[in-house]
């Protein structure tokens, strides 16, 4: 395994190691979903953004089976006229994107943001303050400003690519909670 980056290192530099550390990491799938579903069972929450795991990424597949009541929902990454998300039901995920996720085809219905109660959030890596190292196309953070400040936002990662602090950018969102395999852990976001 790499050794972790320096805090003034590149993005970069961090997202190599954190691909090199994910794909080294057993897959903790399960146990986050479980954490998962019981914080949302617990919370009284009906209105859930997630998204379709590809490569390494925690999956979060079972959830909807987990909590049949509760309306899921998965994310559509557009570039055009510019870089942004829209929202769609979770059944809706169908085509294969190039990275290799699913995700709803052209056309399909979008769903109105502002109902989304909470947003779980792939990452690369995170760190205790709650901020993402992402993929680095910026469409979470473009979409995160966007939400109701109700919203709850939660990042998901297994523990070896928790951190205790990330570069980070001032447009940058910070998560409220983390769910690793360990459960949920509130951050020092301040958000």
């Amino acid at each position: 395994m790499h050794s972790m980056p320096s805090l003034g290192s590149a993005k970069q530099d961090w997202r190599k190691w954190a691909r090199t550390t994910r794909k080294s990491t057993p897959d903790v799938s399960e146990d986050v979903s479980q954490h998962l579903a019981q914080w949302i069972y617990d919370q009284d929450i009906q209105h859930v953004l997630t998204y379709k795991a590809f490569g390494s990424e925690v999956s979060l597949e079972r959830l909807p089976r987990l909590l049949p009541e509760v309306s899921f929902y998965v994310p559509k990454a557009e570039v055009e006229p510019d870089p942004h998300m829209t929202i769609h039901r979770w059944d809706t995920a169908i085509q294969r994107h190039p990275l290799g996720m699913l995700q709803p085809p052209h056309g399909t219905p979008e769903e109105d943001p502002q109902i989304l109660q909470l947003v779980l959030i792939p990452g690369l890596a995170f760190d205790q303050q709650g901020y993402r190292l992402g993929y680095g196309m910026g469409h979470y953070d473009r979409f995160l400003l966007s939400l109701s400040r109700d919203c709850k936002l939660i990042g998901v990662t297994s523990d070896a690519l928790l951190v205790s602090k990330l570069p980070h950018e001032e447009h940058d969102v910070p998560v409220q909670w983390i769910v690793t395999e360990y459960g949920l852990t509130e951050t020092n976001s301040g958000f």
